[in-house]
């Protein structure tokens, strides 16, 4: 089971990839929100999104990007993460929308 080490409140915590349901970028710090708990830590959401892998993550949004496999339903410009309904930036509804229905290549 894949996972991260994130630094928050002085301590560097094990993540497991499946239990993150999003991560919201704060200025310069992040929130990554899991299923039992969240972590206010010391980096950029651009840092963070190029730690993760894109197999896993999506960025929706200037402000958040999502775990794939935590998508419960998408409806108009907002995705459904857990009970979060996460907006989907302009610049960031073509990807969406390849997740949804993947371009295929003649």
């Amino acid at each position: 089971m894949p996972a991260i080490f994130i630094k928050a409140d002085k301590k560097v915590y094990r993540v497991n990839l499946e239990d993150v349901l999003y991560i919201e970028a704060l200025d310069d710090y992040a929130r990554v929100v899991c299923r039992q708990a969240s972590y206010l830590v010391n980096d950029t959401l651009k840092s963070l999104q190029e730690q993760l892998p894109a197999s896993h993550f999506l960025r929706v949004h200037k402000s958040y990007m999502i775990a794939k496999q935590q998508i419960v339903f998408i409806e108009g410009n907002y995705i459904r993460i857990g009970e979060k309904d996460i907006p989907v930036g302009a610049s960031y509804r073509e990807s969406v929308q390849d997740l949804i229905a993947p371009k295929r290549k003649p």
